[in-house]
């Protein structure tokens, strides 16, 4: 039976549609209010290391309004595409890549149903936020699986709404955390064995970023904007501190983000 996203095209239209247009994520900023994307960087940097990207074919499911496209690009010289399905979100994409400087291919389709000559295609594919919107968390990640290569990567990042973010945002916004499957490290691991990936590691990232929070359309007023202006500068005090030298290890409780790194089998 097809999956359907939990959130729908018309949830991801209303947060994306009459955005001003943003740049690409520059890790270089070393502006407080950049620790989340140049911990990332960190992360990516690294797993990255030993491998040749330049002129590998990348593609980011779910790119709806994506300014990692042009980050992957810029900083590893990946040859980037991505596919979402919805319209304003693939728009924005371009835009984002438009105004980058960078060339992409941007696919409005369905990850479950894509053009025959994306399939099989790909020597690294990313997914930030996205399977934690599907009932069947390793069947998603199965039919993502076919965009790869054989010996492909696949990244799949997600919120992590079994730690305290979900709790919060379950209070804070309950129709927004509905849209979420919850899943910890384990959960997500055991996802992708199950699609018959062979998983190199599933982790916990960052300490804290209470600022991932959201909000649906209507809950987003004044009230809730405070909230979140208020959790982003809590968050700013932790970052603040790490950076003065305390060390928070990431951990299923506190942290932000889980993501986890899998590889498709050798033919």
């Amino acid at each position: 039976m097809e999956q359907t996203d939990k959130a729908g095209v018309a949830f991801w239209d209303r947060r994306w549609e009459n955005k001003p247009i943003p740049g690409p994520i520059n890790p270089h900023i070393r502006h407080l209010g950049n620790h989340v994307y140049r911990g990332f960087h960190r992360y990516f940097a690294q797993l990255f290391k030993k491998q040749n990207t330049r002129g590998q074919k990348l593609l980011e499911i779910g790119c709806g309004r994506s300014r990692w496209l042009p980050y992957f690009a810029l900083q590893f010289g990946f040859d980037v595409s991505g596919i979402d399905y919805s319209d304003v979100g693939c728009e924005t994409a371009q835009a984002i890549l438009d105004k980058a400087g960078v060339k992409g291919r941007i696919a409005n389709a369905d990850f479950f149903v894509p053009p025959d000559d994306m399939l099989g295609a790909y020597d690294v594919i990313v997914s930030i936020g996205v399977v934690e919107h599907f009932t069947d968390t390793a069947d998603c990640i199965d039919k993502f699986s076919r965009f790869l290569k054989p010996g492909g990567l696949m990244i799949t990042q997600i919120p992590n709404m079994a730690g305290w973010v979900g709790e919060l945002q379950k209070r804070l916004d309950r129709t927004v955390y509905d849209v979420h499957v919850p899943l910890d490290d384990e959960a997500l691991a055991k996802a992708h064995k199950e699609a018959g990936l062979i998983v190199q590691s599933c982790d916990y990232l960052l300490s804290v970023n209470w600022a991932v929070m959201s909000f649906s359309k209507h809950t987003s007023g004044p009230i809730f904007l405070v909230r979140l202006a208020l959790m982003k500068a809590v968050s700013m005090v932790f970052w603040f501190l790490e950076r003065a030298g305390l060390r928070i290890k990431p951990n299923r409780k506190t942290s932000p983000y889980i993501i986890c790194v899998a590889r498709k089998p050798e033919a």
